[in-house]
């Protein structure tokens, strides 16, 4: 059988190193530098530049890398006046 994902609009920021990113953790631990990531579900997962760090539909955050996220999502287009922020698919 074959299934099409269902169209759910999200929120998504591009990281770069530097760059604050909600869900970002760039800190030290043990007195070491971590590198970038995001606590999943699924665990820890390492966040590079350029990736697009998701806020899934539960409020989780996970890392996209920059062609998979271009080929699956499309930006959101906000008439003007509108304030759900929700705009047009």
């Amino acid at each position: 059988m074959k299934y099409y994902k269902k169209p759910v609009v999200v929120e998504a920021e591009q990281w770069h190193p530097g760059k604050l990113v909600e869900g970002v953790c760039e800190k030290a631990h043990n007195g070491f530098m971590d590198n970038p990531h995001i606590h999943t579900l699924e665990g820890q997962m390492e966040v590079t530049d350029g990736d697009w760090v998701i806020k899934g539909v539960k409020g989780g955050y996970y890392p996209v890398k920059n062609d998979i996220f271009l080929e699956t999502y499309e930006k959101v287009v906000t008439p003007r006046g509108d304030t759900s922020g929700k705009g047009e698919l």
